[in-house]
C-alpha cells in the first residue's frame, strides 16, 4: 500500500508520539509499503522552535517538511498551508494523521473528501482540562471542540485509539463506537538486547537507588509532585537518586527552585535529552520508573519501562490503567497526591523481590500486547479493511 503519514512534528523533533510514528514507519516500509512523512519544520512548538534543517529523510524514511505559522504567544496554534496545496498533488491508499486539534489531521479530512486517499485519524486524545500552554491556548481548544473536531472525526473511516482509556473518553465526547479500534502503541523489545547493567549509573556516578523519569519536562507531567514526594523517599532511603531525562518545556527552574527550597537539589539529576541508546541504558540501570502525569492517553514510556523489566509508578488517569496492572507490574497512585507517589516509591524501594516480580511480569506483558511487531500487524488489518471499503 501507498501510506501518508500527517503530523505536525517529526523527528529528529523529541517526543513519544514522533518516535512511536517512526518505529510504524520503518516496520512498515520492512514489510514492503510505500510510506512516506509530511511534517511541519517544527523542533518544538512551546517554546516556538524551528529544525536546523529540513531533515528529509531519517532512517530511510523520507519525509516532507512544510513551514508552519502560528499566532504569537498563548494563543499559539500551528497552520501549514503548503502541506495543504502539497497533499493535492499525490494520490495514496491510505491517508493516517496524528494528534487531535492539530492542522494536518483536517489536511487529512481535506484530501479524503478530494478522494486523494481513504482518511484513518490517531487522536492521542487529551481531555480539554488538560491543555496546557496558557488560558487562551485553552479557549481556542474549547473553540476548536465545538466547532472543528466533528468535521475531522466525521470524514475518518476509521479512529484508532491507544487505549480503553482514550476509547471511553471519545465515545463520552459522541464518537460511534464502531468507528473506533484499538490499536496500542508499541515496544522494541530488541532495543534492550545486549545492554549490560551500571554503563549509566557510571557515566553519571550514580552508586545507590535510581529513580527515572523520561519524558517532557512539560507542566502536564506532574513533575511539581514528584520533586515534593522526594523528601519522604530520602528520608527512608537517603543515598536515593532522582534522573529526569527529557527536553525542557519551561518547568526546569521552577523544579530546581524547589528542589533548592527543599534542599533536596543534590539528590536530583537533570540530564536534558539523550540518545536513544543511553535513555535504553537508563531504562536497564534504574530500579524504578516514574510517570506522575495529570493524563496520558497511554504512555509508551511505561511499556518502555516494562520491556526492560522495571516496575512503573503511574497516576490512574487516562490510558494509564490499561497499561500498569495495578500490584502485578507496578503501582497506581491518585494524580497530584505527593504523599502516595511517595509512598509507592518507598513501598518498592523496600523490597527488591516485589521489584523482580513486577518487572518479570511486565516483561511479559509487554511481550505479549506490545511489541511492535503484533502492534503493527493489528494496524496493518486496519489498513487493509479501509483500503478495500468502497
Amino acid at each position: 500500500m501507498r501510506i501518508l503519514k500527517l503530523c505536525v512534528r517529526f523527528p529528529p523533533a523529541p517526543g513519544g508520539v514522533e518516535f512511536q510514528m517512526l518505529k510504524i514507519c520503518k516496520e512498515l516500509k520492512k514489510r514492503g509499503h510505500d510510506v512516506q512523512v509530511f511534517a511541519s519544520d517544527l523542533y518544538s512548538e512551546i517554546p516556538w522552535k524551528k529544525l536546523d534543517k529540513r531533515y528529509t529523510n531519517i532512517e530511510g524514511i523520507p519525509v516532507k517538511r512544510f513551514k508552519a505559522y502560528s499566532l504569537k504567544g498563548d494563543m499559539q496554534y500551528s497552520v501549514i498551508p503548503s502541506m495543504m496545496r502539497t497533499i493535492f498533488k499525490g494520490k495514496w491508499d491510505i491517508i493516517h494523521a496524528h494528534s487531535y486539534g492539530y492542522f494536518p489531521s483536517h489536511v487529512g479530512a481535506w484530501a479524503s473528501r478530494a478522494k486523494r486517499g481513504k482518511f484513518i485519524f490517531t487522536p492521542h486524545f487529551h481531555p480539554g482540562e488538560t491543555t496546557w500552554g496558557g488560558k487562551r491556548r485553552m479557549k481556542i481548544r474549547s473553540l476548536y471542540d465545538r466547532y472543528l473536531a466533528e468535521g475531522v472525526m466525521e470524514k475518518a473511516c476509521k479512529i484508532i485509539c491507544v487505549s480503553k482509556g482514550e476509547r471511553k473518553l471519545l465515545i463520552d465526547a459522541g464518537i460511534t463506537p464502531e468507528k473506533i479500534v484499538i490499536v496500542p502503541d508499541s515496544v522494541d523489545i530488541l532495543r534492550f538486547e545486549g545492554l549490560r547493567e551500571g554503563s549509566f549509573k557510571k557515566t553519571y556516578d550514580i552508586k545507590d537507588d535510581f529513580v527515572l523519569f523520561v519524558g517532557r519536562l512539560a507542566k502536564n507531567k506532574g513533575l511539581e509532585y514528584l520533586i515534593e514526594a522526594m523528601p519522604e523517599v530520602l528520608r527512608s532511603f537517603p543515598q536515593t537518586k532522582f534522573v529526569l531525562i527529557g527536553e525542557d518545556e519551561g518547568m526546569y527552574k521552577k523544579l530546581m527552585g524547589r528542589a533548592k527550597v527543599l534542599g533536596i537539589e543534590h539528590s536530583v539529576l537533570f540530564t536534558g535529552s539523550l540518545n536513544d541508546k543511553s535513555v535504553s541504558q537508563a531504562f536497564i540501570d534504574c530500579d524504578i520508573f516514574v510517570l506522575p502525569s495529570e493524563f496520558e492517553a497511554f504512555g509508551i514510556v511505561l511499556i518502555e519501562a516494562m520491556a526492560a523489566k522495571k516496575p512503573c509508578v503511574a497516576t490512574k488517569v487516562g490510558g494509564m490503567p490499561y497499561v500498569v496492572k495495578d500490584g502485578e507490574t507496578g503501582i497506581l497512585v491518585d494524580y497530584g497526591d505527593s504523599h502516595q507517589l511517595g509512598t509507592a516509591i518507598c513501598e518498592l524501594l523496600g523490597d527488591e523481590a516485589k521489584r523482580a516480580a513486577f518487572g518479570s511480569a511486565g516483561r511479559q506483558l509487554a511481550l505479549k500486547n506490545f511489541a511492535i511487531e503484533k502492534v503493527v500487524d493489528r494496524l496493518e488489518n486496519v489498513y487493509r479493511e479501509v483500503a478495500d471499503t468502497r
